[in-house]
């Protein structure tokens, strides 16, 4: 019953969530917009562990010259041991700048409009897109009844929608601009749109 993919939704609404729709000129849509924060996180772990894949490549390359130009056998637990480390550091760089560029991306696309995260309320149906969640569509005659869900730590508040199926979909609206601490008033807002 949840549509999870955009390319399922009927074919007259599968433009919401690209270039294509224009919020000012939506019609019967009422879309709100998602509060994606445009500054970019995950240049933080990029930059720790850039910095930390520097120094223990130092601190490798350091041990293995040091063995090397000492007289004596030589003794490879020590470049071992460094090697493991910096090897570690090496691939946690890696996932880190993987995640990066791909936040960089994603910033691009919304920036320019090519991707869209927010709600939508049509006539037939109820869109959701964040990026935790993902794309969600349902009918809006599978809606049950609404419910206000507000978690602990972090706090999120959310509006939970419950299906006729025993399915939910969860709408954070701390999440949604103007609906930051206000699930009451969006939970509101849908109900008088259903």
């Amino acid at each position: 019953m949840i549509i999870k993919k955009n390319n399922e939704l009927p074919s007259d609404l599968r433009y919401l969530t690209g270039k294509e729709f224009d919020p000012d000129k939506s019609g019967e849509v009422f879309f709100i917009q998602d509060v994606y924060n445009l500054k970019n996180l995950a240049k933080i772990p990029y930059y720790i562990t850039s910095f930390l894949t520097l120094i223990t490549a130092t601190f490798f390359i350091f041990t293995l010259v040091q063995e090397l130009t000492k007289e004596g056998k030589f003794r490879n637990e020590g470049v071992i041991i460094t090697f493991i480390i910096f090897a570690f550091m090496l691939v946690m760089f890696l996932l880190s700048a993987k995640y990066f560029n791909r936040s960089k991306e994603l910033q691009k696309d919304i920036a320019s409009g090519e991707k869209r995260f927010g709600l939508w309320i049509t006539p037939e149906y109820l869109i959701s897109n964040d990026t935790n969640e993902g794309f969600r569509a349902v009918n809006k005659k599978e809606i049950e009844h609404l419910d206000i869900y507000r978690s602990g730590r972090p706090r999120l508040d959310m509006v939970i929608i419950h299906l006729k199926n025993k399915q939910v979909i969860r709408i954070a609206a701390d999440w949604l601009t103007g609906y930051f601490r206000k699930p009451e008033e969006l939970k509101s807002l849908i109900e008088s749109k259903l």
